[in-house]
């Protein structure tokens, strides 16, 4: 269940302000060395379906700055850049960006799965501006301690240069 210190966003979802005690999640260490998907945080305790997990932090930066960022973490093959897009879908255009290259919370080791446990979500706490909302993490079901946290990243359709290799009996095979 979530903490009894919530703030309401909208009648639907809560999210933990202060959590009373460490979130059932460790720090970046100890991680857990998965060979097909990286380094990932495993969680120290089950999760229940429904609880908050984490929030993906980090510098948020104008879009502008996150193209000429992404060209060169496209080179790198790695990018940790997530669009606050939220109000797209209100009309609205993506202004910021998080970077979460150098600055970052834990949600960064996030892996993507075509069959997540995880579901992200735009939140708005203390902050009405529908261009910077914060990205949580919430369990779809029931996670086990120690199983592997996953998202979808839901990249668009590409040019098929990334396979997938989250091995989810519903893979894309692609993630772009």
């Amino acid at each position: 269940s979530l903490h009894p210190a919530v703030r309401v966003l909208c009648p639907a979802f809560r999210v933990p302000f202060a959590p009373d005690g460490p979130l059932p999640l460790c720090s970046t260490s100890p991680l857990t060395s998965l060979p097909s998907s990286g380094w990932q945080p495993p969680p120290l305790a089950p999760i229940p379906k429904g609880s908050f997990v984490c929030e993906y932090t980090g510098e948020i930066i104008t879009t502008e700055e996150a193209e000429r960022r992404g060209v060169e973490y496209d080179k790198s093959g790695f990018s940790t850049l997530f669009d606050l897009d939220a109000a797209v879908g209100q009309g609205g255009e993506c202004e910021y960006t998080i970077d979460a290259t150098y600055k970052c919370g834990v949600a960064r080791f996030l892996n993507h799965s075509c069959a997540p446990n995880l579901r992200q979500m735009c939140v708005w706490v203390d902050n009405v501006s529908l261009a910077l909302p914060r990205i949580a993490f919430f369990a779809t079901r029931h996670i086990e301690a120690l199983e592997e946290l996953t998202f979808d990243y839901k990249y668009e359709e590409g040019g098929r240069t990334l396979q997938c290799h989250c091995g989810a009996p519903n893979c894309r095979k692609w993630l772009y």
